[in-house]
C-alpha cells in the first residue's frame, strides 16, 4: 500500500505548490540522506524526481532491495534521470538568458575588451578595455553581453576586424551584399 507525501516545492517564478507523491517505500541512511521507491516503480527523491547517479542507490542496506533498485536503474532509471537533468539545466539556461555563470580567475572572459560611452550619448566610443581597467571585480555580464546599457554608461564588446572576419556570413546579409554591388547570378530562390 502506498503512502501519499505532500512536498512543498517551488516554481520557477518563485510561487509554493503542493505536490502529492506516492511512495511505496523509503530507504535512509544515518546522514539523512534517503532514497524512494515510488508507486509507478521508479527509484528518486522525495519530490518525485529520479535519482542522479547509480552510486546513490548503495543506501539501500538489504541487499535483495539494492540488486533490485540497481536492474531497475539498468533498465529505465539511467535514461531517466538523464533526459529529467538535461531538461532541467535547459530551462535554467534559458531562464539565465545569456548570462552563464561562469567562474575561475584566468579565464576566456579575462581576455574579453569592451567599449563604453556616456548613455543615450552619440559621441565616439572609449578606446577599448579589460574589465580590470573600472571594476574591482569582474562584472557577470563581462564576455556575455554583445551590448548593455545601464543608467549612466553603455557597453559594447569591443571585436577585432580578424573576429568580425571569422563570424559566419547570414545568409540574408550575402543576398543584401550581391544586391548593392549587382553582382547577382539571376539565381532566383
Amino acid at each position: 500500500m502506498a503512502q501519499t507525501l505532500e512536498v512543498k516545492l517551488r516554481k520557477d517564478d518563485g510561487t509554493e505548490y503542493i505536490k502529492k507523491v506516492h511512495v511505496i517505500r523509503t530507504f535512509g541512511n544515518a546522514s539523512g540522506q534517503a532514497v524512494y521507491l515510488h508507486a509507478d516503480g521508479s527509484y528518486g527523491y522525495k519530490d518525485g524526481s529520479p535519482l542522479r547517479s547509480k552510486t546513490e542507490l548503495d543506501i539501500i542496506t538489504n541487499l535483495a532491495h539494492r540488486k533490485a533498485a540497481q536492474a531497475w536503474w539498468e533498465a529505465v532509471g539511467k535514461v531517466k534521470s538523464e533526459a529529467h537533468y538535461a531538461a532541467l539545466a535547459k530551462r535554467e539556461a534559458e531562464l539565465a538568458g545569456d548570462q552563464q555563470f561562469i567562474d575561475g580567475p584566468n579565464s576566456e572572459l579575462d581576455t574579453v575588451l569592451y567599449q563604453r560611452r556616456a548613455a543615450g550619448s552619440k559621441k565616439k566610443w572609449e578606446d577599448p578595455f579589460p574589465w580590470g581597467a573600472l571594476f574591482p571585480q569582474r562584472p557577470e555580464w563581462w564576455g556575455q553581453a554583445a551590448s548593455i546599457a545601464f543608467k549612466d554608461w553603455e557597453y559594447r564588446l569591443f571585436e577585432t576586424e580578424e573576429e568580425a572576419a571569422d563570424e559566419p556570413v547570414d545568409a540574408q546579409d550575402a543576398e543584401l551584399d550581391e544586391a548593392e554591388s549587382g553582382d547577382s547570378s539571376g539565381e532566383d530562390f
